[in-house]
């Protein structure tokens, strides 16, 4: 027998028997309602659970598009770092071949290390820098023979 023939049947004995007995016909009802609301309810959950699927992977994508970001961002910095690091490393080896203040060239009044008197000969000069680094450009410049 097909499964609708059997669900036709059995809704009619319960009628029959909803009919006979008020009690039973509200304890049916009841349970009708019941399981219309849980199929309702089943349904709503079902919606959520489809709508935070797809936030998750909205936020998950961002994420993922954050963490690049920061990789190129870090990335560049490090880069920065290094780059300042030799120059500063620069800086201080013309500053040595001259005898001036590495901070401020003599520039700044307010200078902690030389209150602005640093310019070149202000300290002893590093005469190895000097011949490596300033001496070549002053024999090129005024023609000068080492």
């Amino acid at each position: 027998m097909p499964k609708h023939d059997q669900l036709e049947i059995l809704r009619s004995m319960l009628d029959s028997l909803k009919s006979g007995n008020p009690d039973l016909k509200q304890m049916i009802g009841q349970m009708s309602q019941h399981r219309l609301e849980t199929k309702r309810d089943a349904a709503i959950s079902s919606e959520v659970i489809r709508r935070l699927r797809i936030q998750n992977k909205k936020l998950q994508h961002q994420i993922l598009v954050l963490k690049d970001r920061l990789k190129e961002k870090t990335a560049r910095t490090n880069n920065l770092a290094t780059q300042i690091s030799e120059l500063i490393r620069l800086r201080n080896i013309l500053s040595a071949a001259l005898g001036s203040c590495s901070s401020c060239w003599g520039e700044n009044q307010q200078c902690p290390d030389c209150s602005g008197n640093g310019s070149a000969g202000w300290r002893p000069v590093n005469k190895r820098l000097f011949n490596i680094h300033v001496l070549p450009i002053v024999v090129k410049l005024y023609g000068l023979k080492k």
